[in-house]
């Protein structure tokens, strides 16, 4: 009887190292399919911030685009200005009139760096979007495990 007892023993034991097994090689698996889920996330976040920094430069050609357009009415407006004042025969350089032409140098200067000013916060939410998502992408690389020391921890703490 002793004999068959221990011999329904050993036969347990090797069951639980079968299932052990068993186990440890669903854990290489799993770690297999999971770090496979990390990387993709991480690719998918370094994506995303590729396409914060593509939004980041075309926000601020935009702005130099603006610039431009604002230059250029400002100076339509001062040339306007300069022939009507021609025309009625006031000194353009001098007095009021040199006053009003200058006031509109003010006003445009004041908005092309409205314009800039804008543009770069702007720019910056971009530019910390793009920050964000590579903070993802290395929280998911971070999330990755070696598969063979998962399996051989699983292996391990079935054997104990």
């Amino acid at each position: 009887m002793a004999t068959n007892s221990a011999q329904f023993g050993y036969g347990m034991l090797i069951a639980q190292g079968i299932a052990n097994t068993i186990t440890a090689l669903g854990s290489f698996g799993i770690s297999k399919h999971s770090n496979a889920a990390a990387q993709a996330q991480a690719n998918i976040a370094r994506i995303n911030a590729q396409m914060m920094e593509r939004q980041y430069q075309a926000t601020l050609r935009a702005s130099e685009k603006a610039i431009v357009s604002k230059t250029m009415a400002a100076g339509h407006v001062k040339s306007a200005q300069r022939a009507a004042l021609a025309a009625n025969g006031i000194a353009v350089g001098e007095g009021s009139a040199a006053e009003m032409q200058a006031s509109t140098d003010i006003v445009k200067e004041m908005d092309v760096n409205q314009i800039k000013s804008n543009a770069l916060s702007e720019a910056w939410g971009y530019r910390w979007k793009g920050v964000g998502y590579e903070a993802q992408a290395l929280q998911a690389e971070a999330q990755k495990v070696n598969k063979w020391d998962k399996f051989g921890t699983t292996l391990l703490g079935g054997a104990s």
